[in-house]
């Protein structure tokens, strides 16, 4: 039991490295209240993950797609928003 605590910890800290510069820079670029919507289901999509993947390591897959949508639609904002303000 410990051991699945800790790797749903380790996955956690692994995914926010990506997760909090991407959610800064698209709220930078873009409308702040979609940025925080998308993190607010990237924390629900974690606790879904944490729970599901502590109960049985098989069942985590919606936890952990609704942990990296987001986050992979605030690097692509991110990028976008970027590149924008570069063409600007």
């Amino acid at each position: 039991m410990f051991e699945r605590w800790l790797r749903v910890q380790g996955n956690t800290l692994e995914l926010l490295v990506v997760f909090v510069p991407a959610l800064w820079l698209a709220a930078r670029y873009w409308n702040p209240l979609y940025a925080a919507a998308l993190g607010a289901l990237f924390f629900v999509g974690r606790a879904l993950y944490a729970i599901s993947y502590v109960r049985d390591p098989k069942t985590r897959g919606l936890g952990f797609v609704l942990s990296l949508l987001p986050t992979a639609v605030l690097v692509l904002a991110a990028l976008v928003g970027a590149l924008r303000g570069i063409a600007a």
